[in-house]
């Protein structure tokens, strides 16, 4: 099969890229589908008040759902900034008269015809919530009564405004849900589950229950914990074991700082890096040992306020850790794991610069981010405040919790993000979990599923063959691979760096003609 493989080499320059379906628009704050949409509004810079100084409006639509890409002169945290800026505002209306929805982004409060409400009925999210000039959002116009077909008014005013409305006619059909699955793919060796609680939500009478159904319901060899602030680790250990998400009886071990705890049935070796970052290296069987950190750095704030400062001293201060982990000068019992590889999950707080996340991005860790999406649907938010006292207003859904991996010592190879208000009585009955589960927190479940080798048998017949090679050699060469993979569209990228490329053919050959499982 060896010989097979090399007769196919000759070829693969010419085999046509797969359609990745980029098209569908996902609002993950990677723009691949609005490059084929051509504006609907310009507008030149310099002439707003403050950071909202608008340049252009792209528009699409799916059933009565409507996407915009929006682009600015400046980068900026669309819903928080400094108090100095005037405030942008939205107001889409049904033609030829018929209902107004207004909002302005700073004022986070949505009217139908002049009535505040909730952002949930209008299913409305906006990536990425870290510092941009191009902002994407998707607004679900049902509650104005608009229907496919129907022509509504967009209009942009206050700190910056276009020259005329934008009149845009709703024709494409809505989108059908993807439903994934919570099973694990093949050759799966670690599962790792994220879960902030929500102020000790594993020890509160009302809500435990349901985080426990949670933590039952997706099997995760380790879990990360955040804001367990009045529980210890003898707390957590003993819930863990009543859980027993495995079902194995086999006794599960916490460590704790702080408010940060890291679970697992598997040997660990606690590592305090900062108050906000808690790491522990992970006895995985087979290896390779995993060092494991979960964060929750300060929350809320803007790029360039207090907060984002901080969360940028967190973040450098953690990776001169890590060097030193590699340098095998942390502390004497680390030596044997320097090289051990890294993930990162938790709850990021992520809305001011994205310099926190860059920083372990450019690191000498090579880490690079798995997008995860819900289970049912296309959503990549992660947090949203539902659940809050008043529902009126307030900030809208965002992605707050991610993982990071540092490839290719490591390969996702599937995860999700749980919300159990999106399920079917079908689906909750099987996970046993209730549809209010999620709400027992404001952040949903993270779930990344990790193995030791790519996942190179993209036809899933459990060998790497000529087929996966086909398959393999119509991605070559793709450049926006980065941006494919957001969108779960590039497996091709072994090693995540956006690129298709001659290193990533080298894992293939490593694999080629092996069993996916060995």
């Amino acid at each position: 099969m060896r010989t097979t493989l090399g007769c196919v080499l000759g070829s693969w320059m010419l085999a046509a890229a797969p359609a990745f379906g980029g098209e569908r628009p996902v609002i993950d704050g990677v723009f691949r589908e609005w490059s084929g949409v051509t504006p609907h509004a310009t507008d030149p810079g310099g002439d707003a008040t403050g950071n909202f100084d608008l340049t252009e409006a792209r528009l699409q639509s799916r059933g009565t759902a409507l996407f915009l890409q929006v682009t600015f002169v400046n980068a900026f945290n669309l819903p928080d900034g400094p108090a100095t800026d005037t405030d942008l505002r939205v107001s889409i209306r049904r033609l030829p008269s018929g209902s107004q929805l207004t909002f302005g982004f700073r004022e986070k409060l949505p009217k139908l015809n002049g009535t505040n409400m909730s952002w949930r009925p209008l299913a409305f999210t906006s990536a990425p919530t870290t510092a941009s000039d191009r902002m994407e959002m998707r607004i679900d116009l049902a509650s104005l009564g608009v229907a496919v077909g129907d022509t509504v008014r967009v209009e942009f005013s206050g700190a910056d405004a276009f020259g005329a409305p934008i009149d845009f006619t709703l024709t494409e059909p809505a989108l059908d849900i993807p439903r994934r699955s919570t099973a694990r793919v093949a050759c799966t060796d670690l599962r790792v589950a994220s879960l902030n609680t929500y102020v000790t939500g594993l020890l509160n009478a009302q809500r435990a229950p349901a985080l426990r159904r949670m933590l039952d319901a997706v099997n995760a060899d380790v879990y990360l914990f955040q804001e367990e602030y009045n529980s210890t680790a003898a707390d957590l250990t003993s819930l863990m074991n009543a859980v027993d998400p495995k079902d194995d009886a086999i006794p599960w071990t916490v460590v704790k700082s702080g408010e940060l705890a890291i679970a697992s049935q598997w040997p660990m070796i606690p590592v305090s890096l900062n108050e906000r970052h808690f790491a522990a290296v992970v006895r995985v069987p087979g290896g390779p040992d995993v060092f494991v950190i979960n964060v929750h750095p300060f929350c809320c704030g803007y790029a360039g306020s207090g907060s984002d400062f901080s969360r940028i001293d967190l973040a450098s201060d953690a990776i001169v850790d890590v060097a030193r982990l590699r340098s095998g000068t942390l502390l004497p019992a680390l030596v044997p794991y320097a090289d051990a590889p890294i993930v990162i999950g938790g709850d990021w707080n992520l809305v001011g610069s994205s310099t926190p996340r860059d920083l372990w991005e450019q690191s000498p860790t090579r880490l690079s981010r798995v997008p995860l999406r819900k289970l049912i649907g296309d959503d990549f938010w992660t947090w949203n405040n539902y659940n809050a006292a008043s529902t009126i207003g307030g900030f809208w859904p965002g992605l707050l919790d991610l993982f990071l991996v540092q490839r290719p010592q490591l390969f996702p190879r599937g995860g999700f993000v749980l919300d159990s208000r999106d399920l079917s009585a079908a689906e909750l009955a099987a996970m046993g979990l209730q549809a209010a589960d999620s709400g027992a927190s404001d952040h949903l479940l993270l779930v990344l599923d990790l193995g030791r080798l790519p996942r190179t048998d993209f036809s899933g017949d459990g060998i790497v063959t000529d087929g996966d090679f086909q398959i393999f050699a119509a991605a070559y060469n793709i450049l926006d691979c980065a941006d494919l993979a957001m969108a779960y569209g590039c497996p091709a990228d072994l090693n995540a760096d956006g690129l298709v490329d001659d290193e990533d053919f080298q894992f293939f050959v490593i694999a080629y003609d092996e069993l996916v499982c060995p």
